[in-house]
């Protein structure tokens, strides 16, 4: 993460007392006011990671024969997090139940079972409290309880390693509001009319009949179109017979911007088919790039780490608006001099005017939750307006980065990235040089995973 969860909160803390100037437009007060909920989600988020992590670790101590108190403490905690929630979102009974309910699920979908009942517990105790102060107060209270019954409510966390959440319904939703009738709408056009883009078993195995062996993995896409959904089918054992299961679908960039990557990290999940790549440019100073290998299931036998390679990189967008930047005036004497300290004009100190018009910015999102996520911004070298399933889509070709290249001029890192309708935050759309900001989803697969017949 770029920030602990507690530089997280005193930014939100910040960035509120800043919104309160009553000399700033209405524009700019809103724009704060989103930044700060967003870092507040972000603190939340991470407290919550932090708290996990800690359990993990009682439990494993516990295991050793450690003290049995620690799942009290960590109990504690939760109600703790739920007291630092409360500051961030004010005295309203709805955001705090929004807020428990959602920490209810992750704590779920992690499979951290103990705190989800914590978080459940929390909820019931909301709906019977008259206000904020009194559920915080009743909160305190059961766990005081608690504590006296040493070990009853020690969290009981999985072995395996705490990872991130691996789900694609937030990708679904760079395409459409309604994610769950969209995808239900599709997912059999998918499987009904989906071209195969692998090579199918008769073509790999003498004798096949067709069918997945078990380990075996194909494609489905549809529609035929540069964007279309990526259906994932899987051959599975179970009790001697195997079983053709559909282990995910998720949105498929066919085309993309081509670069020759190093492979510094592979991130499998936790189905085995899919994965996060961690890749940079080769012999460069260039950014570490996370994106979700739309193939990995295809290659996965031979995607080695330091594997230099040619992978096509897009992205979806969740929330994209045209912005006009404006300049950024230096006064401060040391910045000043820390931004001459490579020119000739060292001691001058006069304010210095910094053009932030065609800047290229990517920056990690939530890298703990969602590593393949980027907040950027960058100017628009092509664009196009596309139908895919029924709608109409902006797809634009814009620099987010520049790669240093020594001795020579700075290498553009463009992608290609798809915007829906909904997903405009302005009602200004892009032309050619445009400054376009927004939150993306990066993904990308091997150049050279050959396309099979259908």
């Amino acid at each position: 993460m770029l920030f602990s969860a507690e530089q997280q909160a005193r930014i939100a803390v910040r960035l509120r007392e800043i919104a309160a100037d009553p000399n700033l437009s209405l524009r700019e007060r809103r724009r704060l006011l989103q930044s700060a909920e967003r870092f507040e989600r972000l603190s939340a988020r991470g407290r919550a990671n932090e708290l996990t992590k800690e359990a993990q670790k009682a439990q494993e101590h516990r295991g050793r024969g450690g003290p049995a108190g620690d799942g009290n403490r960590i109990a504690k905690s939760y109600v703790d997090l739920a007291e630092e929630a409360a500051k961030g979102i004010g005295e309203t009974k709805p955001k705090m139940r929004a807020f428990l309910a959602a920490m209810e699920g992750g704590a779920r979908d992690y499979g951290c079972h103990e705190a989800a009942k914590q978080y459940a517990s929390l909820s019931a105790l909301l709906a019977k409290s008259q206000s904020m102060r009194g559920f915080l107060e009743e909160a305190k209270k059961s766990v005081a309880c608690d504590s006296d019954e040493v070990g009853d409510n020690k969290p009981s966390l999985p072995p395996e390693k705490f990872m991130p959440y691996q789900n694609h319904g937030d990708h679904w939703g760079c395409l459409s509001e309604n994610v769950e009738e969209f995808v239900q709408r599709l997912s059999p056009l998918m499987l009904t009319h989906g071209r195969c883009i692998d090579p199918h078993p008769s073509d790999r195995r003498s004798g096949s009949d067709g069918i997945l062996a078990a380990g075996e993995s194909i494609g489905l896409v549809w529609p035929e179109s540069p964007l279309c959904g990526l259906s994932v089918i899987s051959g599975l054992e179970e009790s001697g017979a195997v079983s053709q299961v559909l282990m995910s679908s998720y949105p498929f960039v066919i085309t993309g911007a081509r670069y020759t990557l190093t492979v510094m990290e592979i991130i499998p999940w936790s189905n085995g088919v899919e994965a996060w790549i961690k890749a940079c440019p080769p012999n460069s100073e260039g950014p570490l790039l996370t994106f979700f290998d739309t193939r990995y299931y295809a290659y996965r036998d031979r995607l080695r780490i330091g594997q230099q390679a040619e992978f096509a990189l897009a992205g979806l967008v969740y929330a994209a608006e045209v912005v006009h930047p404006e300049p950024i005036l230096i006064t401060d004497p040391d910045a000043i001099r820390k931004l001459r300290v490579e020119t000739s004009e060292l001691d001058e100190i006069t304010p210095m005017e910094l053009q932030t018009e065609g800047a290229a910015i990517l920056l990690p999102g939530d890298e703990e939750e969602a590593p393949d996520d980027y907040q950027f911004q960058g100017p628009v070298k092509a664009v196009e307006t596309v139908t895919v399933f029924d709608q109409s889509i902006t797809r634009f070709t814009a620099t987010v980065a520049r790669l240093p290249k020594p001795g020579d001029a700075d290498i553009d890192l463009d992608i290609e990235l798809y915007v829906a309708n909904h997903a405009w935050r302005t009602e200004e759309r892009p032309v050619w040089g445009s400054d376009v900001r927004g939150y993306v989803w990066l993904q990308g697969c091997l150049v050279d995973a050959a396309l099979g017949r259908s």
